[in-house]
């Protein structure tokens, strides 16, 4: 078989999922081009580990930031590498507290520590009320809206979509389809299968999450999710 003709690799390896936060530590697979809510940090080994589309992603030595809803592509990797994807407003406060620069230049174990110490909350406290509760829920009801989540903090639509975007710094419905994904890779890494896993996220079949998993990370539920482990740190 031609180099060019074997399947990508899966990702593999072990993860850890906190509140507002993933680390991922192992072997990276192809991904295509995708891009998702959470700032992604990579600890390579090598350089040039990571393409971007756009301008917002830093590197400084091995270690490579790229911003929220950044186009990017991982290629696959043979030796371990550890990868954090952080809320966006927890890195936030972590630039501002510790500085961009001194965040670029420190390990890993320094990061997940800064990490724990950081709070991730809009500024806006009906906004930070309402994510408060929909985190509390043990499932977000399929179909869940904008208008759904306006009426819960008694805005219009129009103000409560103008509101979310400017204090989340995306729209409702994308976020609503991360926080879905988010639950939704927890359900199968406690030992689900995809199907319930989708139905417990609230998607509408195992085929949309699949299509928001490549979309959102740039590889197949398969290779992506199934080869890893959950672990506790």
């Amino acid at each position: 078989m031609a180099l060019k003709d074997r399947p990508d690799p899966a990702w593999s390896g072990r993860v850890v999922l906190e509140p507002g936060w993933a680390l991922f530590r192992g072997q990276t697979g192809h991904a295509t081009f995708h891009k998702h809510y959470a700032v992604q940090i990579m600890f390579s080994a090598k350089d040039d580990r990571v393409k971007s589309a756009g301008t917002k992603s830093a590197s400084k030595g091995r270690v490579t930031i790229i911003s929220s809803m950044e186009p990017h592509q991982v290629t696959s990797s043979s030796h371990v590498t550890d990868v954090l994807f952080v809320d966006p407003l927890r890195y936030q406060h972590l630039a501002e507290s510790h500085g961009a620069d001194a965040l670029a230049c420190a390990n890993v174990d320094s990061w997940i520590s800064h990490i724990r110490s950081a709070t991730a909350k809009p500024k806006d406290l009906r906004i930070a009320e309402l994510l408060r509760e929909l985190d509390e829920m043990e499932e977000l009801a399929p179909g869940y809206s904008a208008r759904d989540a306006a009426r819960q903090i008694n805005l219009s639509s129009s103000r409560f979509s103008a509101l979310f975007r400017a204090e989340m710094k995306l729209p409702f419905r994308q976020w609503v389809l991360w926080s879905r994904l988010q639950r939704a890779l927890s359900v199968i890494l406690s030992g689900s299968d995809l199907t319930s896993a989708a139905y417990a996220a609230g998607f509408s079949d195992s085929a949309h999450l699949a299509r928001t998993m490549k979309s959102m990370f740039g590889v197949s539920l398969s290779k992506g999710i199934a080869p890893l482990t959950r672990i506790s740190i």
